[in-house]
């Protein structure tokens, strides 16, 4: 029996049909809308990881970047003022974050994408970052 006995071609567009007609996914997809402030806190933490790979170092704060970035034409003033709550980004390590948010919710944005935290906690994580010594539970 040769191959074209075994699977009859006319079969293929059946399968497809019937494919399409029962919808071969689990239902239409519901778009989720995403915040328009995360996309415009990501574009200045896309900026925080250019400035490192071109000085091979972290900026020292958000001015630093932003006079940098304003210098390279790759940036605006309006880019590091938060669309929320309109104050300047602040810049923590390598994260930059909403200085006041919305809601007590504040956009924390790093390498890994961007994501709203309680107001609280960013500024807990801060002032871990910015304290002298190990990390918190870290003995010498």
């Amino acid at each position: 029996m040769n191959r074209c006995q075994r699977f009859p071609l006319p079969a293929f567009p059946l399968v497809g049909l019937l494919c399409l007609a029962m919808g071969c996914g689990k239902g239409p997809v519901k778009q989720v809308e995403q915040d328009p402030e995360k996309a415009h806190i990501m574009q200045v933490s896309a900026l925080v990881s250019e400035y490192m790979a071109a000085h091979r170092k972290p900026a020292k704060n958000i001015d630093e970047l932003q006079a940098w970035a304003l210098k390279a034409h790759k940036a605006t003033d309006e880019d590091f003022v938060s669309t929320r709550d309109q104050e300047p980004y602040m810049l923590v390590g390598d994260r930059v974050r909403e200085k006041t948010g919305k809601n007590g919710k504040v956009f924390v944005a790093g390498r890994g994408g961007a994501a709203e935290a309680d107001r609280e906690k960013a500024d807990q994580m801060e002032n871990d970052q910015t304290r002298p010594g190990p990390p918190p539970g870290v003995r010498r």
